[in-house]
């Protein structure tokens, strides 16, 4: 069977699963779920394992990719077998990518029942020997390995960073002046109970006594009052936000506004420079004008003199 006749034949299971929806429950598909493995055949040769793992990737996690090479001089025999982590993803594939055109040649994207392992590993001894390769050929689960992927990583690592400081500064806009009123609300209280403990030294043990059960008595209107100035603070720190977004908005509008100036200033200018062009258009017209009239004047001159002779 040819290459176009296999994508064809699995076309048609395809459409014959689309007009027979709602009649029959089973898919075609179902024959093949307990293997997560796919062929893909008819491949440009110089696919590598990592080209073919970053196209199929797409409809699922690649856990083993098996390009078969030739075995004197490794070039690619243009077709190779791939495992997904989820066994769904084996139907995305062989639905989406049979057929399509990669690098200008049509794939054959088809369900595998049983894979076999490579040949180097199929004697007895060297079956426990074999490792699904993983997505990036140094085994399941191990990442930025490749070169490519290690300089991805780094690059959203560093987005990560810049964003998360972006945020942070924008929440210490917020929360700096909460921070220091609060700070300042802590001193006043500090204050306030050296004074209360200087106002005991001061006085005898009956006034201290007073003043002892005065301060247990406002003890709880203090603590109210605390928590009502702190809300205060809070509502303080987000008016100043408020305040900011405004002033940025105003510099913004102030800022379109000189732009906008700036165009009609130009477009005045340019409307002059084309002006002043015209009118030296206009000029130099003129001065044509009158050099022609000039050469013929002198034309009709020198055929008058010669009719003369």
């Amino acid at each position: 069977m040819g290459i176009f006749d296999k994508i064809k034949s699995i076309e048609k299971l395809n459409e014959t699963e689309l007009k027979n929806l709602g009649t029959n429950s089973a898919s075609w598909h179902d024959q093949y779920k307990e293997s997560s493995y796919i062929y893909i055949g008819n491949l440009d040769t110089r696919l590598t394992e990592g080209d073919i793992v970053i196209v199929f990737s797409q409809f699922g996690e690649p856990i083993d990719v098996n390009l078969v090479r030739d075995k004197e001089t490794g070039k690619s025999k243009g077709y190779c077998f791939l495992a997904y982590e989820d066994q769904r993803s084996t139907i995305l594939a062989v639905d989406n990518f049979n057929g399509f055109k990669l690098l200008d040649k049509p794939l054959v994207v088809d369900h595998i029942s049983n894979y076999r392992l490579p040949q180097k590993y199929m004697n007895n001894d060297e079956m426990d020997k074999y490792k699904p390769t993983g997505a990036e050929g140094q085994g399941i689960g191990i990442y930025n390995v490749v070169e490519s992927e290690i300089k991805l990583s780094k690059a959203f690592e560093k987005l990560n960073n810049n964003h998360n400081k972006y945020n942070q500064q924008k929440l210490m806009d917020a929360d700096e002046l909460w921070s220091m009123n609060f700070e300042k609300l802590i001193k006043g209280d500090k204050d306030k109970k050296k004074d209360d403990n200087d106002s005991y030294s001061s006085d005898g043990n009956q006034s201290q006594k007073s003043e002892h059960k005065k301060v247990k008595r406002s003890s709880k209107t203090h603590r109210s009052k605390k928590e009502y100035d702190t809300k205060g603070y809070d509502e303080n720190g987000r008016e100043r936000k408020r305040d900011k977004d405004k002033e940025r908005k105003r510099d913004k509008d102030r800022d379109r506004k000189r732009d906008r100036e700036g165009d009609r200033k130009r477009g005045r200018e340019g409307d002059k420079e084309r002006d002043r062009e015209r009118y030296r258009e206009r000029d130099r017209e003129g001065d044509r004008e009158r050099d022609r009239k000039r050469d013929k004047k002198r034309d009709r001159k020198r055929d008058s003199g010669t009719d003369r002779e």
